[in-house]
């Protein structure tokens, strides 16, 4: 007998996905929530997709990390690819509130928001196709080690820019760019890739945004090199400006890496971590975190459990 698509989408489920998603404007089993093959998303890469981080703190209670920052950023993506999707903070807030308790979760966790377009309409064409928000959770306490040093390879593929498809929107088909540097960065034996610009200078890791240290001084590419505006790295700049430690946005070129101190990687699912090595090139900070990775380490891990006077400000608390 043939397999019906539930049983396919029951059968390929990552066993961290979470039983509920919200999806067609309704809370369902993520099996319920089937896509036709010739959706229009899936083939033109015109989802446009967020992720935040949720933890479970020590009375049972959820703090969710900077959820306006990135209801706003996915709003924005909506407006910057003309979807005409505008959900108020309000409405997101309920949704990820209604996720999160359906899920009764009880470890640390991942949500990833997103937009898309399940219609299957046939061309490249925004025009008359509709897009809407779905939301799934998964478990996730570590996305890699960050406790040992990740080696990078300066990927040859370029990072994208802007005036080609949105550096600040987190666009589905751009990541065919990230899959492309960290696949030949593996297969060169590296954990990771870094990706320039067409100028030269570095934009950011395939997966998260970087700051280098160098000669003291704590330096991170400009908006305009093509990386993400990530909010991690927004959070990691404040704190570092918390301690009086200044952080310069500017360019980083390729010699400026190699002789740097530290290399500072930062994402959502990444949080904070640091470079061993670049083409086979040693930081001074290699095996172990250097003196700004291992504050800023400490300085996270007492806003996500409540216990720095930032945290009230980024962390939105969900009863248990």
């Amino acid at each position: 007998m043939a397999e019906t698509i539930k049983e396919r989408m029951t059968r390929k489920k990552n066993p961290a996905i979470l039983p509920y998603v919200y999806y067609d404007k309704e809370f369902m089993k993520y099996e319920d929530a089937g896509l036709g093959i010739a959706t229009n998303s899936l083939h033109y890469g015109t989802l446009v997709f967020g992720g935040i981080r949720g933890y479970v703190l020590e009375n049972g209670d959820i703090a969710v990390f900077r959820l306006k920052d990135h209801h706003a950023r996915l709003m924005n993506a909506s407006k910057i690819m003309a979807y005409g999707v505008d959900y108020s903070y309000e409405a997101f807030y309920e949704i990820i509130k209604k996720t999160i308790e359906l899920n009764d979760i009880k470890g640390n966790f991942y949500i990833r928001p997103f937009l898309f377009c399940d219609e299957a309409q046939v061309g490249p064409k925004l025009r008359n196709l509709t897009f809407d928000l779905a939301v799934y959770m998964m478990l996730m306490d570590e996305y890699a080690d960050t406790s040992k040093g990740i080696t990078f390879l300066t990927s040859s593929y370029t990072k994208y820019a802007d005036i080609s498809i949105s550096t600040k929107a987190k666009v589905a088909g751009g990541y065919v760019n990230s899959m492309m540097a960290t696949h030949q960065a593996n297969i060169a034996g590296f954990d990771e890739a870094l990706l320039f610009n067409s100028q030269g200078m570095l934009a950011e890791a395939s997966v998260a945004n970087t700051l280098v240290v160098h000669r003291g001084q704590v330096i991170t590419p400009p908006i305009g090199s093509g990386a993400l505006e990530g909010i991690t790295i927004r959070s990691v700049i404040e704190l570092l400006e918390y301690n009086n430690i200044p952080v310069e946005k500017a360019d980083v070129d390729r010699s400026t890496l190699y002789t740097a101190d530290e290399l500072i990687i930062t994402g959502t699912a990444m949080q904070i971590g640091h470079g061993s090595e670049v083409d086979g090139r040693k930081f001074t900070h290699s095996e172990i975190p250097g003196p700004i990775v291992a504050l800023l380490k400490k300085e996270m891990a007492a806003v996500l459990t409540m216990q720095h006077p930032l945290s009230e400000k980024w962390m939105v608390i969900f009863k248990k």
